[in-house]
């Protein structure tokens, strides 16, 4: 599997819709197995959704996303946990621990424009 964090100084950069380069993990059921880093343009949330595909990413993990990017993600079969700050290495290995846990649509309880972060327990009732 691979996990893809939107990356600067080692930490979750913070807004996706800005980020110019994704730490790519390569991770097995309990361990990192290599890491790269990639810069992917940002011209349109499509676009980085593609780029992110095609260089096999099965989930992201970000802090807030567009509404634009976050439907691109899950249009191409990309599971979004938002929400995370910090160390962006420590934030894979929260999620190989099972410590962190996705947005459903049915999690949702309202739709609302700008960025929200995809972690319902991050966000509340407030997430796109």
């Amino acid at each position: 599997m691979k996990i893809a964090i939107p990356y600067a100084e080692e930490q979750v950069f913070q807004h996706f819709n800005e980020a110019s380069q994704f730490k790519i993990y390569t991770v097995d059921e309990f361990d990192i197995l290599e890491e790269e880093l990639v810069s992917i343009s940002q011209d349109t949330p499509a676009q980085t959704a593609a780029a992110l595909k095609a260089q096999g990413v099965n989930v992201v993990i970000c802090g807030n996303i567009g509404v634009a990017s976050l439907l691109n993600l899950q249009d191409a079969k990309i599971q979004v946990m938002g929400g995370a700050y910090g160390a962006a290495r420590e934030q894979v290995e929260k999620f190989l621990n099972g410590q962190l846990h996705f947005e459903t649509k049915e999690s949702r309880s309202q739709q609302q424009s700008g960025e929200s972060n995809g972690n319902v327990s991050a966000c509340g009732n407030q997430c796109f």
